[in-house]
């Protein structure tokens, strides 16, 4: 069922992707006063941490926050006060979570960017079993109009899992995907990778983004995110993407090359990388014999 729903999103014409270039979370307005008095964010809030509104002092349980949701004056708040509470909580009360509330909001042009997209990561729980089919199609259209999607993506791989995974692959990996789509689906697999209750296998995740060095404009990112999970089986590929980039743009390729060596400092360093550490090890010493410079700027930008 979630593979039928994957193939039918992806005959959606994506060739409009190319044009969400840009990725706005002007919606909701930072309240950086709430920061000091809040507790610290779970995972899934990380993305929205500059764009949450305080949340109602007087409502902590999902019951209430939920009804706020159907009042335009207390909407954004309660939907900031979901969105802190950690997922297990989330799926705790995730009967009372309104799915269709959810939805109409999710797919409301006036709900407005972050909202919407805070909603598609709340449907994913509300709804585990129209999640897939309701995301994906939520998830393009909201790159073809340049809206961040990290919390749409979010709930997609809560309902969807492994296959989500594989739908989100074959999308970012297309000549036309726009960086900022994959950059969301990228910080929503981050987060996935830090919070276990996401239910993904880490090597998954770290497979799906060794994919994407394949591309000239997210292949760095990619790294740093590999490197962040410490990632070291995947030493291999990033160290053949750094050797075998044909980037037109001499920039991106030695920023590529400086996050493949940041990559090997760290996988050496790490007494339990085994084979891999001693792999990068070996490249390092290689390098450092031929681009000297290379290596002493990696070592600037890691603090070495």
């Amino acid at each position: 069922m979630i593979a039928r729903c994957f193939a039918a999103a992806l005959l959606l014409t994506v060739s409009g992707l190319d044009s969400a270039e840009g990725q706005d979370r002007a919606t909701l307005r930072p309240r950086m006063d709430a920061a000091r008095s809040l507790p610290s964010l779970p995972a899934h809030a990380e993305p929205f941490e500059f764009t949450l509104p305080r949340p109602p002092a007087d409502r902590t349980r999902v019951a209430d926050l939920a009804a706020g949701l159907h009042d335009p004056r207390t909407r954004n708040a309660c939907l900031a006060g979901l969105m802190r509470l950690d997922l297990p909580t989330l799926r705790r009360s995730a009967s009372g979570l309104p799915a269709d509330r959810l939805k109409q909001l999710l797919e409301d042009p006036a709900t407005g960017g972050d909202a919407a997209d805070a909603c598609g990561f709340l449907f994913g729980l509300a709804d585990a079993k129209a999640g897939p089919g309701v995301l994906s199609g939520a998830i393009l259209a909201r790159a073809k109009r340049g809206d961040d999607a990290t919390g749409c993506v979010m709930g997609l791989l809560l309902c969807g899992g492994e296959p989500a995974v594989a739908w989100l692959e074959k999308l970012c990996v297309r000549p036309r995907c726009p960086i900022g789509f994959t950059l969301s689906a990228l910080t929503a697999a981050d987060v996935a990778a830090r919070d276990r209750d996401f239910n993904l296998k880490a090597d998954r995740l770290a497979r799906f983004a060794t994919a994407l060095l394949a591309s000239d404009v997210a292949a760095e990112a990619a790294i740093d995110r590999l490197a962040g999970w410490r990632a070291w089986g995947q030493a291999s590929a990033v160290l053949t993407a750094a050797a075998s980039s044909d980037d037109p743009d001499a920039l991106r390729r030695r920023s590529l090359q400086l996050a493949a060596a940041r990559f090997a400092l760290d996988c050496a360093a790490d007494p339990n990388a085994g084979t891999h550490g001693r792999m990068c090890r070996g490249w390092l010493a290689e390098t450092a014999a031929t681009d000297a410079d290379l290596i002493h700027r990696a070592k600037r930008i890691a603090g070495r």
